[in-house]
């Protein structure tokens, strides 16, 4: 940070530690005091020597051993640079596969990687893991599938110079990509085409309704913790009441949180009547924070089923959080101030459905709902 002096620096951090120790429930659960300060103090004496971006993912290096994805470094994509790698990656089955690519490469979509720029996936996996704030593999992996097209965070690891090569499965196929502009519609992206075909996995808007007379079944897809009226909750139970209904199925799988208590009125409902409805939770590798409470909530009642796969959020957590801006250098840092336990799980442990789901690559590019077809098994 070379636009700002060592003591600004010192500064900035003196204060950043006194608000982990005011907000935080407890930020030396996964790194002790000691360790916290010297880690803070040796990147303020190299401040002056590094440019903002090594400077932010040094920072974030140091956040990554708090291992709660709540407390972070805001703003770096800010930074970052406007080019990218024309390429996306999905995580399945411990693999990662090109989901996307730019056109003139769309034969090597669903393709395995196996390495990039000759080091191999599971070693650019723990490069990754030591910069990355994560309290569970969920999360991990999902960060690890944003951050592997961004060329400033693979130079940072020293993973890549400029030029992105990646050795896929077929033998002797070598992809070679270059960092440039380019929007997420130029992508050649079969799922983002299929997707819109299903009812089930196209997300629409903060929540979307739906009744299924030939399966009495409900379908509230809900999409976000916020905004929603507790005069729009209660029209839902209303047509869940007015319905043949047997099955209300609560799709939280793009669902990363917001306030919980907004789908209170519905659980609720759902628990006073258990004797009449089946709860049915769809979650996924997506289903974060607020959204947990509202899963835990359904499951609650004696005849719930959940399907899908472990979820990113956790039970047992660190949440609820506030941004503080520190004074000099105008960095926001997001921090926990709750602790929430549920008897149960341990400290990150994710939701696991009952009934988990796997998918294969073409599936996914398919946009084939495997959760739902599994929900129809249960019929």
């Amino acid at each position: 940070m070379k636009n700002y002096t060592l003591k600004q620096i010192e500064e900035d951090f003196k204060y950043l530690k006194e608000q982990l120790l005011k907000i935080h429930h407890n930020p030396f659960r996964n790194i002790s005091k000691e360790k916290l300060n010297n880690d803070l103090d040796n990147l303020a004496s190299k401040s002056e020597s590094i440019d903002d971006l090594t400077f932010y993912f040094e920072l974030m290096k140091i956040f990554s051993k708090i291992k709660d994805s709540h407390t972070r470094v805001k703003g770096i994509g800010e930074i970052l640079s406007e080019t990218k790698y024309p390429i996306r990656f999905k995580y399945l089955d411990n693999q990662y596969y090109i989901s996307a690519i730019d056109s003139k490469n769309k034969e090597y979509i669903g393709l395995r990687v196996l390495s990039l720029n000759n080091l191999p996936i599971q070693d650019v996996i723990s490069k990754m893991t030591k910069a990355i704030t994560h309290e569970n593999e969920i999360v991990l992996s999902n960060s690890i599938e944003q951050w592997m097209y961004e060329p400033d965070f693979l130079k940072y690891l020293g993973i890549v110079d400029n030029s992105l090569v990646l050795d896929i499965q077929t033998e002797e196929t070598v992809i070679r990509l270059e960092p440039r502009k380019l929007s997420e519609e130029e992508l050649y992206n079969p799922r983002e085409e299929n997707i819109q075909k299903s009812e089930t996995l196209n997300p629409k808007g903060i929540y979307w309704t739906k009744y299924l007379q030939e399966f009495s079944t409900y379908y509230l897809q809900y999409n976000e913790c916020e905004d929603i009226t507790e005069e729009e909750i209660g029209e839902i139970i209303k047509e869940i009441e007015e319905k043949d209904t047997k099955y209300v199925v609560v799709d939280l799988r793009n669902n990363i949180g917001g306030s919980s208590l907004i789908l209170d009125p519905l659980t609720k409902f759902l628990y006073e009547n258990q004797e009449k409805y089946i709860p049915v939770a769809f979650l996924s590798n997506l289903t974060y924070s607020a959204a947990i409470i509202n899963a835990l909530n359904i499951l609650d009642c004696k005849n719930s089923i959940s399907i899908g796969t472990k979820t990113a959020g956790s039970p047992t957590k660190f949440g609820e959080t506030t941004t503080v801006t520190l004074p000099n250098t105008g960095i926001d840092i997001v921090i926990s101030t709750k602790y929430f336990e549920e008897k149960g799980y341990d400290f990150g442990e994710p939701l696991v459905p009952k009934i988990q789901t796997e998918q294969t690559i073409e599936q996914y590019l398919n946009a084939i709902d495997v959760d739902w077809e599994e929900f129809l098994n249960t019929l």
